[in-house]
């Protein structure tokens, strides 16, 4: 998972990694203004994210929410614009899972620099087979380092955000070992001891009684064995 906000800078090596090997790009310093009907703040950085409708990879990171009658809101704060550079290449799927509004604005500084729905979570997937086996390998790119903000996934209010779930999902999703469930069903053997009362009475008179002699029967034997000696 890679968390960029408009405050991260170039990085050309990361941007690099991210843009040739899989297909997400990003520019430094440009940040997403929402209007007002799609933003939890009057400045607009607080976005309402839209929620893809493609069935695709990215589409899982969100299915149970958005497929609910009254979906939670996931907001993603700060907001740097991500840019979809291929969609399918060397075996990478590339998809948006979150978006802006079509009616936000991408601006540097003060300056508008375009305006329209933009980007904001982005999945990139590999998929091969090796060996009659499928692989996988993820990379997921959130254009807010705030994402993860205790506000929207520990706080008071979190409930009421999709962030935690996104997250969770994510962090299933990228999981590449499969946790097997129809393992058969295997009793442990029973190796209960059944006894009476009386029986475990006496037990414990026998040990308590015993344990002791065997103490004092030595503790006799050394005795006299140091005595002749």
């Amino acid at each position: 998972m890679v968390f960029i906000s408009p405050t991260t800078p170039a990085l050309p090596e990361l941007s690099e990694f991210l843009s040739t090997d899989w297909g997400v790009g990003y520019t430094s310093g440009q940040v997403i203004v929402e209007s007002k009907d799609h933003s939890l703040s009057s400045d607009g950085y607080a976005v309402i994210g839209q929620y893809s409708t493609a069935d695709d990879y990215a589409y899982n990171l969100h299915k149970q929410m958005s497929e609910k009658e009254t979906a939670p809101k996931t907001i993603s704060y700060y907001t740097t614009p991500l840019s979809i550079l291929f969609t399918e290449k060397n075996y990478r799927s590339v998809s948006s899972a979150l978006f802006s509004s079509a009616n936000s604005e991408t601006r540097i500084g003060e300056k508008v620099i375009s305006n329209g729905a933009s980007p904001m979570v982005v999945l990139s997937t590999y998929t091969k087979m090796v060996e009659n086996v499928e692989k996988y390998a993820r990379v997921l790119v959130f254009g807010s380092e705030y994402f993860t903000n205790d506000f929207f996934i520990s706080g008071e209010t979190s409930s009421s955000y999709g962030n935690s779930d996104m997250i969770y999902s994510a962090l299933k999703l990228m999981g590449n070992e499969n946790a097997p469930i129809n393992i058969p069903f295997k009793p442990f053997n029973d190796t209960a001891l059944t006894v009476d009362q009386t029986t475990s009475t006496n037990i414990t008179a026998m040990l308590s009684l015993l344990v002791p002699a065997l103490v004092l029967l030595i503790g006799t034997i050394v005795w006299f064995k140091r005595k002749r000696l």
